[in-house]
Formats: C-alpha cells, structure tokens, sequence
C-alpha cells in the first residue's frame, strides 16, 4: 500500500511539473483609469495602452483631440475597430470626430496618417458607427490613433483582439512526499519521468 500511495504521488509530481503552462488573459481599460485620468492631448506624447487589454473605452467633445497607442499589439495582420457612440441622455446634438492612425509614431502633427474622413452621429438616425482598421503581415506591433472631435460628445470604443496579454500559469503546490518517494524522484531526474514510474508499477505488482 505504501508502495502505491507513493507512486501515485510521484505522477502527480510528474504532471505538475510540465504543466507550467500560459493562458492569454484580456480586459477592459477605461479612460478613467489612465494614470492622467485621461486620454493625452498632445500628438508628441501620446496615452499608451500596454498589451492585456484587448477593449478600450473613452469620451471626447467638440473641439478636443485625444492621442493614444497600442504599444503591445501581435505582429501580423488583424483588425482593430473603432465604435462611436452618442451618450445616454443626448438627444438634440451632432457630434461629429475625424481619425487618423499610423503604425508609426506621429512625426510633425497628429493629422498625418491613414484617415477614413469624418464620422457624424445624430440622435435622431445614426447614434452609432464603427470604422474597421485593416493591419497587413507586415505589421510589426504598434498602431498611434489620433481622434479629433469637432463638435458634441461621444463615447469611444477601440477593440483590439490581438492586444492580449499573455500570463504565466502559477505552479502547482508542492506535494509533500515521504522520503522514499524522494528517493524515486532523483531516479526520475537521471532516468526520466516514464522509466520511474515503469519501476513504480513493477514494484507495486510484486
């Protein structure tokens, strides 16, 4: 009996010491939980969004421009989108934001770049939109947005599926094991985990 408590401990070992593997993890970050409390207004020095985040949420009004970058996005082609929104409660206001964006930092002005034109939204027939950026194979892993909002208010919602992280599984607990097991253990290290585990079985059958 001894013999078989002790072998069934040294495959739990086994397994737990391979299964140190990683799981993707995502979430949603808000403008409000930006360090500055919200998205930069300076082209030069852009909010970053670190990889982990896959969902981000933000509001602009008229006449305020709002910089950010995904500086952690997987290389190669995706899709990143773009919805816009008219805040609950807005009834008898047009907003209107124009987009650019670029793989690469904005080099003299937040108006460089790719740009789809002007998005409008109006309470009484389009209170939401959503603009779809197409990212080739040779994307290397950074997109710089730029959102200019030229009048009323809106709710901004960026998803970018290949913005997650990746985290590290915590090990398995120690299972505590009697000291022939340990014995066993060291004759897994020079021999390898299945010849252990074949003489475990030999010797629980004698």
């Amino acid at each position: 009996m001894k013999i078989r408590r002790a072998c069934k401990q040294l495959a739990a070992v086994i397994v737990a010491s391979v299964s140190f593997g990683g799981a993707s993890f995502a979430a949603t970050l808000n403008e409000a939980d930006l360090a500055s409390r919200q998205v930069s207004s300076d082209w030069s020095r852009p909010s970053e969004i670190v990889d982990g985040y896959d969902q981000f949420i933000g509001y602009g009004y008229g006449h305020g421009n709002e910089y950010l970058y995904f500086s952690g996005l997987r290389a190669g082609a995706q899709q990143v989108k773009l919805t816009l929104a008219l805040p609950e409660g807005v009834n008898d206001q047009w907003s209107t934001m124009n987009l650019n964006y670029k793989t690469t930092p904005f080099q003299y002005s937040g108006f460089e770049g790719a740009t789809p034109g002007q998005f409008q939204l109006n309470p009484n027939t389009t209170r939401e939109t959503s603009y779809t950026i197409s990212l080739g194979d040779e994307f290397s892993g950074a997109l710089y947005l730029a959102l200019h909002f030229n009048n009323g208010p809106m709710t901004y919602f960026i998803e970018a599926p290949g913005n997650t992280g990746f985290q590290p599984q915590p090990p398995t607990t120690p299972v505590p094991l009697p000291a022939g097991v340990l014995l066993l253990g060291s004759a897994v290290a020079g021999l390898g985990g299945a010849t252990a585990l074949k003489r475990c079985k030999s010797k629980r059958n004698q």
